[in-house]
């Protein structure tokens, strides 16, 4: 590690802080494409099941088996989401309070077109109507409901599909 690293402490903590937030946050967005790719995927072989010509008794019972995985991999992904959020909020808060300290080291008529309190600034009431971490909760809201209504229309496709075979209907 260079000498000089240990001289600018201020600057050094907020590299590394920087690093950990900038890894945590792509690690998240990584996260949500991975989990975007998955449940087209699997949302697609529920339906094509839901889809065919009901030879295959056991058509519907495979879209009921996609369903329910779905609905593990949105609990799995909404987990890894949470604790990248918290990772994420201890960098900001790491963050804010070394660039408070760094601003009151520097001369303040270097920054008076604007603030070296990036994380501070992005914190207003403003700025934080429509956050990533509000939508991301949304979105996998609404993928549970596709998904167990997915996994209700499976089910009444076992269930009729059960009658015709049986002689029920």
């Amino acid at each position: 590690m260079p000498k000089d690293t240990f001289d600018k402490p201020l600057e050094t903590a907020l590299e590394h802080a920087w690093s950990h937030f900038q890894y945590h946050a792509g690690q998240r967005l990584q996260m949500v494409r991975y989990f975007l790719i998955l449940y087209a995927f699997l949302f697609a072989g529920v339906v094509s099941f839901l889809n065919g010509d009901g030879t295959i008794i056991l058509s519907p019972l495979i879209g009921v088996v996609l369903g329910i995985i779905i609905v593990f991999a949105i609990g799995v992904f909404r987990r890894l989401d949470r604790r990248n959020e918290e990772l994420i909020e201890l960098s900001e808060k790491v963050i804010e309070d070394l660039e408070a300290k760094l601003k009151q080291e520097i001369d303040e008529d270097v920054f008076s077109k604007g603030s070296i309190n990036i994380i501070a600034a992005s914190n207003t009431k403003q700025n934080t109507n429509w956050k990533y971490g509000h939508n991301l909760p949304i979105l996998f809201t609404l993928c549970y409901w596709a998904a167990g209504l997915l996994i209700i229309f499976a089910l009444l496709r076992l269930w009729f599909d059960a009658g015709g075979y049986f002689g029920l209907r």
